[in-house]
């Protein structure tokens, strides 16, 4: 019993590592993660978030904001022009708002460029950026990627180097680099944007000064965007989230949605993920002091705006995730019954229904992933097993493993990854799976790994490895 609780805590750890660097299913977000810093003053790679998001997974690119008309304009602010940032004097002094750059410069702006690199074939790492902190967002198509860097401080350095934001083709292959800009999102395939650095959002949604990019020309527009942690539906929708005042440490979040210059009521709750079909967003509803985004579940419907399920305020959860058609939402409850015995459960809510299937688990640590053909496979760490379920709960097929594992899995469930955890809660281990019943080894870079990242397509995958300075992010294919 010591040896499995011990088992589970170690999951634990791990899994809550893993969801504060990894989004989940449908979210385009970018994962709010401590700067990696020994040097004051230290700064969060995005702005501040009372925990990470992301998501959560589970996967995609990725934690996610407005559909653009003819011509770029700000969400939420769609009388203000955007304008062109012009390129700077060789030598000039940077401006602290974001511009594109050449890799090797801080000004000015550079025009894309067909990639020079082939492909990327399965189990082929290719090297694509490194730093004290590194952290990508794939677009929605996953056709291109966001790969935030978090630079090394210089010995002696008395502030921290600005974080970076590079555009790379779907080779990996850097197209342009963007200093000064932070919390960058996809609003579509085509479209980022981003907050400049050091903006003041004072106390509500804004607006605030950011930057509005396309791949095509990769020219920075200025525009004025609402304000803060963007979560993006990938279809030009965005959710913004602001805090009230904490009451007993209970976090108050609120949120509003932003679309084409329209916008939302403000609601109560916590903004965590989007369907894939970016007509639902999931909710959680803080109702106890936390260190993270945990509470009771509620699903919003879009555009009209309306909520659609709202479960029991009594069960808070730490996360939840659509499967791939957004017809069905999947989280773990724990809870303890009237004699103190501890139990856990995987539900599954019919949102056209309301109804909940609840499935037993044993032991205290559990992940779940759903997989293409709308089966949630479960890995269970009291059994040591992995099972696939239907959405109405019947059991499909189950098999044992030697050890307790985590699962991840890409947004469209095409691609389903598991691993498992060392003694120093490191990923080890991994396996592409097909269904529960087979698993295929994954050849990975040499060294320690600190986070894995799986595409919306399901067709790449990241992984970042630790380095003497601070981690090492190396991109492969999982199909051909």
């Amino acid at each position: 019993m010591e040896e499995r609780d011990a088992i589970d805590e170690r999951l634990e750890r791990a899994g809550d590592a893993w969801r504060s660097t990894l989004p989940p299913l449908g979210d385009y977000r970018p994962i709010f993660r401590r700067r990696v810093n020994a040097n004051p003053p230290e700064r969060s790679l995005l702005l501040s978030l009372a925990s990470a998001l992301v998501v959560l997974a589970v996967v995609g690119g990725g934690l996610l904001l407005i559909r653009l008309p003819s011509g770029p304009v700000s969400p939420g602010s769609p009388t203000v022009p955007p304008t062109s940032e012009t390129t700077e004097p060789s030598g000039a002094t940077s401006s602290p708002e974001a511009s594109a750059v050449p890799p090797s410069q801080t000004t000015g702006v550079v025009s894309p460029s067909p990639s020079a690199q082939p492909s990327l074939v399965p189990g082929a790492w290719r090297e694509v950026g490194s730093g004290a902190g590194v952290m990508p967002i794939w677009a929605p198509d996953s056709q291109h990627l966001l790969l935030l860097i978090t630079p090394v401080n210089p010995i002696g350095a008395t502030a921290n180097p600005p974080e970076e934001v590079h555009l790379l083709d779907r080779a990996g292959s850097v197209l342009a680099s963007f200093i000064g800009m932070v919390e960058p999102v996809w609003l579509d395939a085509d479209t980022f944007v981003g907050y400049d650095a050091d903006f003041d959002q004072g106390s509500g949604f804004g607006p605030v000064p950011g930057k509005i990019v396309n791949v095509t020309d990769v020219v920075p527009l200025s525009v004025m965007l609402r304000c803060c942690q963007p979560i993006s539906n990938g279809h030009g929708a965005v959710a913004v989230t602001r805090f009230l005042p904490e009451i007993n440490d209970v976090l108050r979040p609120r949120f509003m949605i932003t679309e084409d210059g329209a916008e939302s009521q403000e609601r109560d709750g916590w903004p965590l993920v989007w369907s894939a079909q970016g007509d639902r967003l999931i909710v959680l509803h803080p109702e106890e002091p936390t260190r993270g985004n945990e509470g009771w579940l509620e699903v919003v419907s879009w555009p009209d705006d309306q909520s659609i399920f709202q479960d029991d305020s009594s069960r808070t959860i730490g996360g939840a995730a659509f499967d791939p058609t957004g017809a069905y939402v999947a989280y773990r409850y724990s809870f303890s019954d009237d004699s103190g015995q501890s139990h856990s459960e995987v539900d599954i809510v019919n949102l056209e229904t309301a109804q909940i299937v609840r499935i037993p688990v044993l032991g205290n640590s559990t992940f779940y992933a759903w997989d293409s053909t709308g089966q949630l496979l479960v890995a269970s760490s009291g059994d040591r097993s992995i099972a696939a379920y239907n959405p109405d709960g019947t059991l499909v097929a189950t098999r044992q493993v030697t050890r307790p594992v985590i699962l991840i899995g890409s947004s469209n469930g095409q691609t389903l990854l598991s691993y498992e955890v060392s003694n120093s809660d490191s990923p080890m281990n991994l396996r592409l799976l097909d269904g529960p019943d087979e698993a295929n080894p994954v050849g990975v870079p040499q060294g320690e790994i600190r986070a894995i990242y799986l595409s919306p397509d399901g067709d790449q995958m990241l992984l970042t490895v630790a380095s003497d300075t601070g981690e090492t992010a190396y991109l492969a294919a999982t199909t051909q």
